[in-house]
């Protein structure tokens, strides 16, 4: 079966400072071997909170943490269309990358302190797996023989 190529759109040029800093973190990102979808991800997770630090240029760092922390707030009361909010899931994911992006800015010295290194994370819960035994399967398997046995032992028995 022949893979089929899509045509990308021509990406528009940065309009902002902060934009510029965006692509090259993506680049960096698949220079060092991140799968097209994850970099994809991470655009339009970052690209969410572009909106709040358009000021760029005259932010400090010191400055983006307060909206970093009002975005967290954001996604913690946000409602999907269906009238629920985001899952902790959800909002970790939203979250990690603007860490890693900030994280990057830093060792990148772009700027100088990592707003985003004190956000606390939302804790993922840790849930059962989803393929569990039923009672008839549980019970033929404990009927099965133990047909693991010790060669050694039976050769040469531990309790001479």
């Amino acid at each position: 079966m022949a893979r089929v190529t899509r045509k990308r759109k021509p990406e528009a040029a940065p309009q902002t400072p902060l934009e510029t800093l965006m692509r090259e973190h993506l680049d960096s990102l698949r220079v060092r071997g991140y799968s097209e979808h994850t970099v994809k991800n991470r655009l339009v997770h970052i690209g969410f909170l572009s909106s709040g630090l358009r000021a760029w240029p005259e932010r400090t760092a010191r400055d983006h943490r307060p909206v970093l922390e009002r975005y967290q707030r954001y996604l913690f009361f946000y409602r999907k269309k269906n009238g629920e909010p985001l899952t902790f899931r959800s909002q970790h994911a939203r979250l990690v990358p603007l860490r890693v992006w900030f994280r990057w800015m830093t060792r990148q010295n772009h700027i100088l302190h990592n707003p985003a290194s004190e956000i606390d994370l939302p804790r993922l819960g840790r849930t059962l797996p989803k393929n569990i035994l039923s009672v008839p399967e549980i019970e033929q398997v404990m009927l099965q023989p133990n047909l693991a046995i010790c060669w050694a032992c039976v050769i040469e028995p531990s309790w001479k």
